[in-house]
């Protein structure tokens, strides 16, 4: 199947969380994972509209709609699939859409680009530049990540059920290695850690306390920390947020002009951009960010967008 390496940061469980929260729900911590989800897909939102009752799926795949066929595997009770998944290249997840049941709408915004500098020699930490300037060049070796840009254009999580909330992009950190070799075969090992900072109405937003909110976030096991605590002389509840995930992939890749394709057994990846120059190699992969619609139900990406308009650069139905 086709996967993209587009990722809408904000875990797919923790994801489902802010959609059950926000769909007006009491908040429980005893809840396991997929009971935020299996609440979700039957409350309506304001207009009344509900998402339709949802049966087995045939080949567990996505209808997808935009610039690329995007597929989410989802198993026999209709939920989607969140066993450990695998990724097509890059360090920038595949999307898992979470445990989200079957129809239901997913919008996929680009928001920027992830740039990633290797070197093939002693670590310098270059200039880094999210715009891509590709140029082309001979990508055999041994790269070993010196420096990386881009994680500051994401936008609030949590801003379409609580607009008044901010997110603030705190600190990011990636190693890694990636070997390119002369067959045509390539390996990624590293690791990412991104550092965010909340501040948030929980109760109005939600209905639950600041730590309990900090709870619920952490619970899901979803790769996500938080340690929320109200701000003194404000109603707003503050949540330091770590999220990390951690990459171990090989495959193949294909080079044509400027552009390079990394594939796995999970897929191939979009291409993206590179350039090398000198002793460092940069690739810049699409950072997306995907916003689930759990109350509007769907046959096929056309019902999403005929709903919800163009709000998003790419449609996706969960078939």
């Amino acid at each position: 199947m086709h996967v993209r390496r587009d990722w809408h940061v904000l875990p797919p469980t923790t994801a489902a969380l802010v959609a059950f929260l926000g769909s007006g729900c009491a908040a429980d911590p005893s809840l396991e994972d997929g009971d935020a989800a299996t609440e979700t897909s039957t409350t309506g939102d304001d207009t009344g509209t509900s998402t339709p009752a949802v049966g087995s799926t045939d080949g567990g795949e996505s209808s997808t709609g935009g610039r690329s066929e995007t597929t989410a595997s989802v198993d026999d009770t209709t939920a989607a699939d969140t066993e450990d998944t695998e990724d097509s290249g890059g360090f920038i997840p595949e999307m898992d859409l979470g445990d989200f049941p079957a129809g239901v709408c997913f919008g996929v915004s680009d928001i920027g680009h992830l740039s990633t500098v290797y070197a093939s020699a002693t670590p310098t930490m270059p200039e880094c530049n999210p715009e891509p300037a590709p140029c082309g060049g001979d990508v055999v070796g041994t790269w070993t990540i010196d420096s990386h840009c881009g994680f500051e254009s994401l936008s609030n999580f949590f801003a379409a059920e609580c607009p008044s909330s901010t997110m603030t992009f705190v600190a990011s950190a990636l190693t890694g290695t990636q070997t390119l070799g002369e067959d045509g075969s390539f390996s990624l090992d590293g690791d990412l850690t991104l550092d965010l900072d909340l501040q948030i109405d929980t109760n109005t937003c939600y209905g639950v306390g600041c730590g309990q909110f900090g709870d619920l976030l952490t619970m899901q096991d979803n790769n996500i920390e938080a340690a929320c605590v109200d701000e003194q002389d404000s109603a707003d509840c503050d949540c330091a947020m770590t999220i990390t995930n951690t990459l171990e992939r090989e495959g193949s890749f294909e080079v044509e002009g400027d552009m390079i394709t990394l594939t796995t057994e999970a897929g191939t990846a979009d291409p993206a951009p590179y350039c090398v120059s000198g002793e460092h190699l940069t690739i810049w992969e699409v950072l997306n960010e995907t916003q689930p619609y759990p109350e509007v139900g769907c046959d096929a990406p056309e019902d999403c967008q005929e709903i919800l308009g163009d709000a998003h650069d790419e449609w996706f139905c969960l078939q």
